[in-house]
């Protein structure tokens, strides 16, 4: 698995240029019909897990949606590099789709569009694509009260399985976070979701970096910033 070096080598990447846009969509069609069928992990079948050998070269873009710290950029693209040793690169900030807004409350935006988008926006030669927003996303849950659940926030969704996920750094700040506080659970975060993307369902292992939130930022607090063994062995082979 190649690894990059450094800090230094996550480059700054362009995801697409406006004459590439009309031919990409028309490429990546029929990969967004499939992944709008896609559902998160937090419950039905189970998938088969994708495994990362070392013949693989995971190519992973984080796509800025909206205004992103660089720090922010930063910290998540180092995680999945450290975690799945793969080769991360940056792209170019692009505006939050104003078709993804919630119906129920405008300021907020939907994540399963938001995934839709981003899977017509995967560039080619690029095995997943991570959206980073600063916004609140949200989703429907199956669950009483649906007035609750309706438009649940969230702290990020993947496609499970499925080439795109998103993270929202809006609710990091719970609890009195400090800053140090904030990105680590970005990073846990991320690292959780694009898991996801490869199949990983939610862990049992309450330490596992891929135990479901069930709802709560303590529970990611008490998460160890590291995939479990189990899980290691499903998707790094």
């Amino acid at each position: 698995m190649r690894i990059i070096a450094n800090c230094q080598q996550i480059e700054k990447y362009s995801i697409i240029s406006k004459s590439d846009s009309r031919f990409l969509i028309m490429r990546n069609f029929f990969i967004s019909f499939i992944a709008s069928l896609l559902v998160s992990c937090g419950g039905g079948e189970l998938p088969v897990p994708h495994s990362i050998n070392e013949k693989d070269s995971l190519v992973i873009i984080v796509q800025p949606l909206g205004t992103v710290s660089w720090d922010y950029q930063h910290e998540v693209a180092e995680a999945l590099r450290i975690h799945y040793s793969a080769r991360v690169s940056i792209a170019e900030t692009i505006a939050l789709p104003e078709h993804a807004r919630s119906p129920f409350a405008r300021e907020r935006y939907r994540a399963d569009t938001l995934l839709r988008f981003l899977n017509l926006h995967l560039p080619e030669g690029t095995d997943r694509i991570m959206g980073l927003t600063t916004v609140d996303i949200t989703t429907t849950k199956s669950k009483e009260p649906q007035w609750k659940y309706r438009d649940w926030g969230i702290f990020g969704l993947g496609q499970c399985p499925g080439d795109a996920c998103i993270v929202s750094s809006f609710r990091l700040g719970a609890r009195n976070a400090s800053a140090e506080l904030k990105r680590e659970r970005l990073r846990k975060i991320a690292v959780h979701e694009i898991g996801h993307t490869f199949g990983l369902p939610h862990c049992r292992n309450e330490k596992c970096i891929m135990n479901d939130a069930a709802e709560k930022i303590a529970t990611i607090d008490a998460e160890k910033e590291n995939l479990c063994s189990d899980c290691k062995r499903l998707v790094l082979r």
